[in-house]
């Protein structure tokens, strides 16, 4: 049984994470969990620091796309050194019409490496 994805809302966001947990600490390498409910499965991926800076994306595609609902697992490397002792990891749909960014996701996340040893 998979663990009960993290929802902020009473109604289901369309994009659920699994892992990692809220102000979890994390390394180089950030494997994420969970179920999306999108337009054909598709989900971009990113982190970033308290200051904005873009660390690190990637994409997948879940197992099923909306209006069912299809679970993924995908890595992210960080690929840049962060500013800040904290962070997010940011996920979305993009938007077949204009790119914007649909069904934002947002879960704060810690860095747990120094990266000066990097």
């Amino acid at each position: 049984m998979s663990p009960s994805p993290l929802t902020l809302e009473a109604d289901p966001m369309p994009i659920q994470v699994y892992s990692p947990s809220p102000r979890e600490r994390v390394g180089r390498i950030v494997s994420v969990r969970g179920r999306a409910q999108v337009f054909e499965g598709t989900v971009f991926l990113r982190i970033r620091d308290c200051s904005g800076q873009n660390l690190g994306e990637t994409w997948t595609t879940a197992k099923a796309g909306g209006p069912q609902w299809g679970d993924f697992s995908v890595s992210v490397k960080i690929e840049g050194d962060p500013l800040t002792e904290d962070g997010w990891l940011e996920l979305f749909s993009p938007s077949e019409e204009n790119g914007s960014e649909l069904d934002f996701t947002r879960v704060p996340i810690r860095f747990a490496f120094d990266s000066s040893t990097v």
